[in-house]
């Protein structure tokens, strides 16, 4: 499945060690102040936004781009949008359930 989000118009990503604690933008996991974890800010759509993911969901992303790439996608669409990752893993067969469900 290749993902038909727009790519945004500016973009930064970096790989930062948060001052305090954060809330991970795809699974929703507490990311302790002074982890490393992934931060991107850029322009989509005309709205400036940033988004803070821990390292395991960054990399469930590049495994599920990985996937995507092997089904003939590429560029910025083998890329899940930011808040997809986890739907996008569970629809190409790389996870069996939301990690909230695995807890359970």
């Amino acid at each position: 499945m290749c993902y038909d989000a727009d790519a945004p118009k500016v973009c930064a990503t970096r790989t930062i060690l948060g001052r305090r604690p954060h809330d991970c933008y795809e699974c929703g996991a507490r990311i302790a102040a002074g982890m490393p974890h992934e931060l991107t800010k850029g322009l989509w759509d005309g709205c400036w936004a940033q988004f803070r993911v821990c390292a395991s969901c960054v990399s469930l992303r590049d495994v599920v781009t990985e996937h995507e790439r092997a089904a003939a996608c590429g560029g910025y669409e083998a890329t899940p949008p930011f808040g997809e990752v986890w739907t996008a893993a569970l629809e190409a067969g790389v996870v069996s359930a939301w990690p909230r469900e695995e807890e359970s």
